[in-house]
């Protein structure tokens, strides 16, 4: 970031979520392997991921890793694969350039790029990336392509609340389970962060996408007039007139998905995956009367900073 805002982190991406091409550079090193420097095309949303998984703590305020384009409404990938990619891109704060002819958009994609609770982690006031805690391919089915794994990803939020994607890169639908002393290992290992001793209410930050109806009003209206009157009636975010930092802080219920449960202190977060989907969850504390608990930044020796309690 002493040279530039971002950087690209792979070869140019393209239309497929899983798909292993020999056009993408380095496709047959280990996922990560960081001494991949050939950049190529054709690399798939997955390879990116593996790619930037262990460097994803230098995405500070300053300087971002940049996953390439959002493929969301080319029509290569299904629904649940885009949504996963654009929530990956979103939490991981890569620059979210849409990269599809924005003159014949699906109203299927619009629901997607238009979700303000999942744009609401790329714009967090933090601005520190989601990191990966856990990969797991023992035990996942393959997909057509042979691949099989699952990620979890997690990442602190300028609120206190946690960002936690459990993504289901295998070939069929399946449970995951993390539990809280994973999904806080960087505020401390072995169940020894604060935070692990307390419940977490679980909200799903895709439960209240744009119906579809909605989206192909907004596509086919030919008015800004007739734009604003729809998205009115629908109650949608307007970020130009509420900046993002300021509808988190004025606790807007919009950019906070639905509550769907509570993980109890020291348990474990569980949830149904699709095969070649993401789970895109928000864990928000659950207060209790006379605790103290405060999330504060404390600079290391190294100039970035960590967070504590």
């Amino acid at each position: 970031m002493s040279i530039s805002n971002s950087w690209r982190i792979t070869g140019d991406i393209y239309d497929s979520f899983t798909r292993p091409d020999d056009l993408c550079g380095c496709n047959s090193l280990a996922p990560g392997d960081v001494n991949c420097v050939a950049p190529g095309t054709h690399c798939s949303v997955l390879f990116i991921l593996n790619k930037v998984a262990p460097f994803a703590d230098r995405s500070i305020p300053g300087g971002w890793s940049d996953l390439d384009m959002l493929e969301v409404g080319q029509g290569g990938m299904t629904d649940e694969e885009y949504k996963a990619h654009f929530a990956l891109w979103a939490a991981l704060k890569s620059p979210l350039f849409l990269g599809n002819d924005l003159r014949n958009m699906p109203a299927s994609a619009l629901t997607i790029i238009n979700n303000p609770a999942i744009i609401a982690l790329s714009q967090d006031p933090h601005g520190r990336s989601v990191t990966r805690v856990r990969r797991d391919t023992e035990g996942v089915a393959k997909d057509e392509w042979g691949v099989g794994e699952t990620h979890v990803w997690a990442g602190h939020l300028q609120n206190g609340d946690e960002a936690v994607i459990l993504l289901n890169a295998g070939g069929k639908d399946m449970e995951m389970s993390v539990s809280l002393a994973e999904i806080f290992i960087p505020y401390g290992p072995g169940g020894s962060a604060p935070h692990v001793k307390y419940d977490w209410a679980v909200h799903d930050l895709w439960a209240h996408r744009m119906p579809e109806a909605t989206a192909e009003e907004l596509l086919s209206a030919d008015t800004h007039v007739q734009r604003e009157s729809i998205l009115s009636k629908a109650n949608w975010y307007n970020a130009t007139e509420i900046p993002y930092a300021k509808g988190l802080a004025q606790e807007d219920a919009r950019l906070f998905g639905e509550k769907i449960g509570v993980v109890e202190a020291g348990g474990m977060l569980k949830a149904d995956v699709k095969s070649h989907a993401a789970r895109v969850l928000r864990l928000r504390r659950v207060k209790k009367e006379g605790d103290a608990f405060e999330a504060k930044s404390i600079s290391r020796e190294d100039g970035n900073e960590r967070d504590e309690l």
